[in-house]
């Protein structure tokens, strides 16, 4: 529904503004999460090994339709500020008018983010999907398939 009514007016309007679109998302990885699937011999239970320390990593990360990327990694969860500081990134990497769609977390809704976009309007305008739609945002497809990737692997220092 969002992608063949609401989507199409952002691209109008981009066209109209000579803006660039963005798909941004957020994903966290956390050392002591590990999914996938193991084996053990039958009446054994097979044993996982995880980091020795827990950590958390947050990814933040946008792309556009023509596959120019931002991405910014980060030592434990993203909060507004940490959003806002890359918006700040994003805006340096991408020239002109910037269209931030974004999953409608409560990140993206914030005070301090709706603020933020404020404060720079000349220069950022954020659009809305529906919320749980990573379907049709192709950077949280495509930090799911990181996650997926990350958690599988085995690490026993936060520097693996």
């Amino acid at each position: 529904m969002w992608k063949s009514q609401s989507f199409p007016g952002i691209v109008q309007h981009a066209q109209e503004t000579r803006a660039t679109i963005v798909f941004a998302d957020e994903a966290g990885l956390d050392s002591m999460c590990v999914y996938g699937r193991t084996w053990g011999e039958k009446g054994e239970t097979p044993i996982v090994r995880v980091a020795n320390s827990k950590f958390r990593a947050s990814m933040l990360a946008a792309i556009s339709p023509e596959g120019q990327l931002c991405s910014m990694l980060h030592e434990g969860s993203v909060n507004a500020e940490l959003f806002c500081q890359f918006l700040r990134q994003l805006t340096r990497e991408v020239e002109g008018k910037v269209i931030v769609v974004v999953d409608n977390l409560s990140i993206d809704r914030a005070n301090r983010t709706a603020e933020w976009a404020e404060d720079n309007k000349e220069r950022v305008e954020m659009a809305f999907q529906p919320k749980y739609s990573h379907e049709v945002n192709p950077m949280g497809l495509s930090l799911a398939w990181v996650k997926g990737k990350v958690s599988k692997m085995t690490s026993k220092t936060k520097a693996e």
